[in-house]
């Protein structure tokens, strides 16, 4: 199932506390633009991907905006969401399953998830989120492809 990212959507996935700031790095053809296509999996238990690009280290770590956030009801083990007309460059992804449709990442009384999560180019966390150049993946102008594993 592939559903197109809407500026209703973005708008959605950024009331739930998601973080943005522009793309620092461009590629030298300032009117080339990127795509990302996200293939989502899940165990299709219902609930909703809430998924957060970042376009710098600075907003991917909570001083900011993402450049864009969407929340993708989950119907199916398998779906894709696409992120059209961005500048090419550097962004990395944050994203959980809400399970409970709560809007939030839920955690047990140790502050550890009870909701899966998953980061762009598989990063894993260490005793916290994965940094920055661990989930970091390049853009190129024209289509990309990034995979989400909430079940890995």
């Amino acid at each position: 199932m592939r559903l197109a990212v809407s500026a209703a959507l973005i708008a959605a996935g950024a009331s739930v506390g998601l973080h943005w700031r522009s793309a620092a790095a461009a590629q030298s053809d300032p009117g080339a633009r990127a795509s990302l296509d996200i293939t989502v999996k899940t165990d299709g238990s219902g609930g909703a991907a809430m998924i957060a690009l970042y376009a710098d280290a600075e907003s991917y770590g909570g001083d900011g905006e993402p450049a864009r956030a969407v929340r993708v009801e989950i119907s199916e083990k398998v779906q894709t969401v696409s992120f059209d007309d961005l500048q090419p460059g550097d962004y990395a992804i944050r994203s959980y399953h809400d399970r409970n449709g709560d809007g939030e990442l839920n955690a047990n009384p140790f502050g550890l998830p009870t909701e899966p999560f998953a980061f762009s180019n598989g990063a894993r966390p260490s005793f916290g989120p994965p940094g920055w150049d661990a989930a970091r993946i390049e853009l190129k102008a024209g289509d990309n492809a990034e995979t989400l594993d909430f079940d890995a």
